[in-house]
Protein backbone atom coordinates (compact mmCIF):
# COMPACT_ATOMS: atom_id res chain seq x y z
CA UNK A 1 0.00 0.00 0.00
CA UNK A 2 1.34 3.41 -1.01
CA UNK A 3 0.76 6.32 1.39
CA UNK A 4 0.94 10.10 0.96
CA UNK A 5 0.96 12.55 3.87
CA UNK A 6 -0.88 15.79 3.14
CA UNK A 7 0.89 17.56 6.01
CA UNK A 8 4.44 16.83 4.85
CA UNK A 9 3.99 17.18 1.09
CA UNK A 10 6.86 18.57 -1.00
CA UNK A 11 5.67 21.00 -3.64
CA UNK A 12 6.90 21.47 -7.18
CA UNK A 13 6.88 25.07 -8.46
CA UNK A 14 7.06 25.06 -12.30
CA UNK A 15 9.55 27.67 -13.51
CA UNK A 16 7.46 28.67 -16.53
CA UNK A 17 4.22 29.47 -14.75
CA UNK A 18 3.28 33.12 -15.44
CA UNK A 19 2.86 35.80 -12.81
CA UNK A 20 -0.27 35.27 -10.74
CA UNK A 21 -0.12 31.48 -11.22
CA UNK A 22 3.19 30.65 -9.57
CA UNK A 23 1.83 28.03 -7.20
CA UNK A 24 3.18 24.75 -5.96
CA UNK A 25 1.59 21.36 -6.47
CA UNK A 26 2.00 17.83 -5.19
CA UNK A 27 0.38 14.97 -7.16
CA UNK A 28 -1.42 12.83 -4.61
CA UNK A 29 -3.11 10.46 -7.05
CA UNK A 30 0.14 9.75 -8.85
CA UNK A 31 1.95 9.11 -5.56
CA UNK A 32 -0.55 6.52 -4.32
CA UNK A 33 -1.08 4.84 -7.68
CA UNK A 34 -4.70 5.84 -8.28
CA UNK A 35 -6.32 4.88 -11.61
CA UNK A 36 -9.84 6.33 -11.34
CA UNK A 37 -9.55 9.25 -8.91
CA UNK A 38 -7.17 12.17 -9.33
CA UNK A 39 -5.80 14.20 -6.45
CA UNK A 40 -3.49 17.22 -6.24
CA UNK A 41 -2.53 19.44 -3.30
CA UNK A 42 -1.91 23.07 -4.25
CA UNK A 43 0.21 25.51 -2.27
CA UNK A 44 -0.99 29.05 -2.93
CA UNK A 45 1.16 31.97 -1.79
CA UNK A 46 -0.67 35.28 -1.21
CA UNK A 47 -2.13 36.75 -4.39
CA UNK A 48 -1.75 33.55 -6.42
CA UNK A 49 -4.31 31.44 -8.29
CA UNK A 50 -3.90 27.80 -9.27
CA UNK A 51 -5.45 28.10 -12.77
CA UNK A 52 -7.70 30.39 -14.83
CA UNK A 53 -11.51 30.32 -14.64
CA UNK A 54 -12.63 27.12 -16.38
CA UNK A 55 -14.95 24.14 -16.30
CA UNK A 56 -14.40 20.48 -17.05
CA UNK A 57 -16.11 18.35 -19.70
CA UNK A 58 -16.69 14.83 -18.40
CA UNK A 59 -15.15 15.21 -14.95
CA UNK A 60 -16.46 16.27 -11.53
CA UNK A 61 -14.18 17.84 -8.94
CA UNK A 62 -14.13 18.44 -5.20
CA UNK A 63 -12.13 21.14 -3.46
CA UNK A 64 -11.08 20.77 0.19
CA UNK A 65 -9.37 23.66 1.96
CA UNK A 66 -6.67 22.26 4.23
CA UNK A 67 -5.44 25.56 5.69
CA UNK A 68 -5.51 29.25 4.92
CA UNK A 69 -8.34 31.01 3.10
CA UNK A 70 -9.17 31.15 -0.62
CA UNK A 71 -11.69 33.12 -2.64
CA UNK A 72 -13.57 30.96 -5.12
CA UNK A 73 -15.28 32.32 -8.21
CA UNK A 74 -18.20 30.34 -9.69
CA UNK A 75 -21.18 31.26 -11.89
CA UNK A 76 -22.98 32.17 -8.65
CA UNK A 77 -20.38 34.80 -7.72
CA UNK A 78 -17.44 34.81 -5.31
CA UNK A 79 -17.22 33.17 -1.90
CA UNK A 80 -14.43 32.91 0.65
CA UNK A 81 -13.66 29.44 1.99
CA UNK A 82 -11.57 28.43 5.00
CA UNK A 83 -10.04 25.34 6.63
CA UNK A 84 -12.32 22.31 6.47
CA UNK A 85 -14.63 23.71 3.79
CA UNK A 86 -15.53 21.29 0.99
CA UNK A 87 -17.21 22.20 -2.30
CA UNK A 88 -18.10 20.31 -5.47
CA UNK A 89 -17.65 21.51 -9.05
CA UNK A 90 -19.94 19.60 -11.40
CA UNK A 91 -18.93 19.00 -14.98
CA UNK A 92 -20.08 21.58 -17.50
CA UNK A 93 -20.65 25.35 -17.29
CA UNK A 94 -22.42 25.22 -13.92
CA UNK A 95 -19.20 23.86 -12.41
CA UNK A 96 -16.93 26.65 -13.68
CA UNK A 97 -14.47 27.78 -11.04
CA UNK A 98 -11.29 29.60 -10.13
CA UNK A 99 -9.63 29.99 -6.75
CA UNK A 100 -7.22 32.68 -5.60
CA UNK A 101 -5.52 33.37 -2.29
CA UNK A 102 -6.28 36.99 -1.37
CA UNK A 103 -5.15 36.58 2.23
CA UNK A 104 -1.74 37.36 3.73
CA UNK A 105 -0.90 33.74 4.52
CA UNK A 106 -0.12 30.77 2.27
CA UNK A 107 -3.07 28.44 1.69
CA UNK A 108 -3.18 24.73 0.90
CA UNK A 109 -6.04 23.15 -1.03
CA UNK A 110 -6.69 19.53 -2.00
CA UNK A 111 -8.43 18.95 -5.35
CA UNK A 112 -10.05 15.58 -6.08
CA UNK A 113 -11.65 14.56 -9.35
CA UNK A 114 -12.83 11.74 -11.52
CA UNK A 115 -10.20 10.86 -14.10
CA UNK A 116 -11.20 10.73 -17.74
CA UNK A 117 -8.78 10.95 -20.67
CA UNK A 118 -8.31 12.98 -22.66
CA UNK A 119 -9.16 15.71 -20.19
CA UNK A 120 -11.11 18.62 -21.69
CA UNK A 121 -11.52 22.06 -20.12
CA UNK A 122 -13.27 25.18 -21.41
CA UNK A 123 -12.05 28.68 -20.50
CA UNK A 124 -15.05 31.05 -20.85
CA UNK A 125 -13.04 34.24 -20.22
CA UNK A 126 -10.57 33.68 -23.06
CA UNK A 127 -12.88 31.52 -25.22
CA UNK A 128 -10.30 28.74 -25.30
CA UNK A 129 -10.57 24.98 -25.09
CA UNK A 130 -7.82 22.85 -23.56
CA UNK A 131 -7.44 19.15 -24.34
CA UNK A 132 -4.94 17.24 -22.25
CA UNK A 133 -3.69 13.82 -23.31
CA UNK A 134 -2.66 11.06 -20.94
CA UNK A 135 0.98 10.90 -22.07
CA UNK A 136 3.45 13.48 -20.72
CA UNK A 137 4.55 14.58 -24.19
CA UNK A 138 1.06 15.57 -25.30
CA UNK A 139 -0.70 17.11 -22.35
CA UNK A 140 -2.07 20.21 -23.99
CA UNK A 141 -3.79 20.46 -27.37
CA UNK A 142 -5.80 23.32 -28.79
CA UNK A 143 -7.08 24.39 -32.19
CA UNK A 144 -4.87 27.44 -32.33
CA UNK A 145 -1.66 28.05 -34.27
CA UNK A 146 0.48 25.01 -35.13
CA UNK A 147 3.61 24.27 -33.20
CA UNK A 148 6.86 24.46 -35.21
CA UNK A 149 8.33 21.09 -36.17
CA UNK A 150 11.90 22.20 -35.45
CA UNK A 151 13.65 22.72 -32.17
CA UNK A 152 14.94 19.18 -31.81
CA UNK A 153 11.57 17.45 -31.33
CA UNK A 154 11.97 13.77 -32.21
CA UNK A 155 9.79 12.01 -34.76
CA UNK A 156 8.61 9.62 -32.05
CA UNK A 157 7.51 12.51 -29.82
CA UNK A 158 5.67 14.08 -32.74
CA UNK A 159 3.87 10.80 -33.44
CA UNK A 160 2.89 10.50 -29.78
CA UNK A 161 1.50 14.03 -29.75
CA UNK A 162 -0.33 13.40 -33.02
CA UNK A 163 -1.89 10.23 -31.62
CA UNK A 164 -3.05 12.12 -28.53
CA UNK A 165 -4.54 14.76 -30.80
CA UNK A 166 -6.51 12.07 -32.62
CA UNK A 167 -7.88 10.72 -29.33
CA UNK A 168 -8.82 14.22 -28.29
CA UNK A 169 -10.65 14.86 -31.55
CA UNK A 170 -12.65 11.66 -31.21
CA UNK A 171 -13.60 12.60 -27.68
CA UNK A 172 -14.75 16.05 -28.72
CA UNK A 173 -16.86 14.58 -31.54
CA UNK A 174 -18.56 12.17 -29.17
CA UNK A 175 -19.20 14.70 -26.42
CA UNK A 176 -22.79 15.91 -26.35
CA UNK A 177 -21.63 18.90 -24.31
CA UNK A 178 -19.49 20.10 -27.22
CA UNK A 179 -21.40 18.90 -30.27
CA UNK A 180 -24.04 21.61 -30.54
CA UNK A 181 -22.61 24.82 -32.01
CA UNK A 182 -25.55 26.94 -30.82
CA UNK A 183 -24.95 25.75 -27.27
CA UNK A 184 -21.32 26.78 -27.58
CA UNK A 185 -22.27 30.27 -28.66
CA UNK A 186 -24.89 30.57 -25.95
CA UNK A 187 -22.20 29.76 -23.38
CA UNK A 188 -19.89 32.42 -24.82
CA UNK A 189 -17.31 29.91 -26.02
CA UNK A 190 -15.71 30.10 -29.45
CA UNK A 191 -16.30 27.07 -31.66
CA UNK A 192 -13.38 24.71 -32.13
CA UNK A 193 -12.73 22.85 -35.39
CA UNK A 194 -11.93 19.42 -34.00
CA UNK A 195 -10.75 18.18 -37.41
CA UNK A 196 -7.73 20.44 -37.00
CA UNK A 197 -6.68 18.26 -34.08
CA UNK A 198 -6.30 15.22 -36.34
CA UNK A 199 -2.86 15.37 -37.86
CA UNK A 200 0.24 13.25 -38.25
CA UNK A 201 2.61 15.86 -36.92
CA UNK A 202 2.67 17.80 -33.65
CA UNK A 203 -0.70 19.17 -32.56
CA UNK A 204 -1.54 22.87 -32.41
CA UNK A 205 -0.52 24.89 -29.42
CA UNK A 206 -2.08 27.81 -27.62
CA UNK A 207 -2.01 31.11 -29.45
CA UNK A 208 -0.13 34.06 -27.91
CA UNK A 209 -3.32 35.58 -26.51
CA UNK A 210 -4.25 32.48 -24.53
CA UNK A 211 -5.27 33.44 -21.00
CA UNK A 212 -2.33 33.42 -18.60
CA UNK A 213 -1.73 30.06 -17.04
CA UNK A 214 -3.92 27.81 -19.16
CA UNK A 215 -1.00 26.78 -21.37
CA UNK A 216 1.25 26.04 -18.43
CA UNK A 217 -0.42 23.14 -16.69
CA UNK A 218 -3.34 20.80 -17.00
CA UNK A 219 -6.65 22.56 -16.67
CA UNK A 220 -8.10 19.65 -14.80
CA UNK A 221 -7.26 20.51 -11.25
CA UNK A 222 -6.59 17.02 -9.92
CA UNK A 223 -6.11 14.59 -12.78
CA UNK A 224 -2.86 13.10 -11.48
Amino acid sequence: MRAFNLHTAEFDYPDDNPAGYRRGHARVGEAIGSNRIGGTVYELPPGVSAWPYHYEVGDEEWMIVLDGRVEVRTPEGEQELGPGDVVCFLEGPEGAHKMVNRADETAHVLMLSTRRWPAVAVYPDSQKVGVFGDDPGARRLTASSREPTGGGRSAAASRERGAAAGRAAEFLRSSSALRNTSQWRAKGVARIDVDSLRQSGPPPRASPNTVAGDARSRPTCAHD
